[in-house]
């Protein structure tokens, strides 16, 4: 696709996204914990395009830095207060451009789709996911270098994580059940960990960086 035309697409997506998620933060009140949430999950899908809407990883580096600085601003000035307004710190929404270039450059130099949406999704969806039943539905909690996570979070996260990983891998990769099970079981454990010890937004770094790693490990040196 052409470049210009594929970064006005993207553009124009994250803009809707972040507009919608003002709109309801304004105009009916939802709070800021949730209208984060919706721009989290909401750009996570977004970023399941990039492939497609852009070929070259310089794009994907400009616009990432883009995204960075726009966000950066917006917590300097006070506006976006639908991914601002939240009651503790966290650096989740600066890391996550970094978290699309990283998984792209992963994409680029190994050729595989497989590294680039399996770090993607699991922290769109498996991310999302816990934090909804965490707060949703109370359940024991443990406190991992001082973040406190809820076990039925940290089991959702895991459960999310594996089916992410077994679907992207039977869609991109011709292996054995018994290889994708492995590859499942592994990626989300380690994942798993990474979400529970990563606080204050860092696990959108964390969590890629533990699958590509693992992604790595396990194509060149466990098979």
């Amino acid at each position: 696709m052409n470049a210009i035309l594929g970064c006005s697409i993207v553009i124009g997506s994250y803009a809707a996204i972040f507009g919608s998620a003002e709109l309801m933060y304004h105009r009916w009140k939802i709070k800021g914990e949730i209208t984060r949430k919706f721009v989290h999950l909401l750009s996570g899908v977004m970023a399941f395009t990039f492939p497609y809407l852009l070929v070259h990883f310089w794009v994907v580096l400009i616009l990432g830095i883009g995204f960075f600085l726009v966000l950066r601003l917006s917590d300097r000035w006070g506006f976006l207060p639908s991914i601002n307004d939240i009651d503790r710190a966290s650096t989740g929404s600066l890391i996550f451009p970094f978290m699309l270039i990283l998984a792209y450059f992963a994409y680029t130099y190994t050729g595989s789709e497989v590294y680039y949406y399996v770090p993607i999704m699991i922290v769109a969806f498996a991310d999302a996911a816990a934090a909804l039943v965490g707060e949703r539905w109370k359940t024991p909690n443990t406190k991992i270098f001082g973040a406190t996570k809820s076990i039925g979070g940290s089991l959702t996260f895991f459960i999310v994580a594996f089916a992410m990983t077994y679907i992207l891998l039977f869609i991109y990769d011709d292996f054995s059940i018994n290889r994708m099970i492995i590859y499942g079981i592994v990626i989300s454990l380690v994942t798993t960990i990474a979400e529970a010890t990563g606080g204050k937004g860092y696990d959108n770094l964390s969590i890629p960086l533990s699958a590509l790693v693992c992604l790595y490990l396990l194509d060149n040196i466990v098979f």
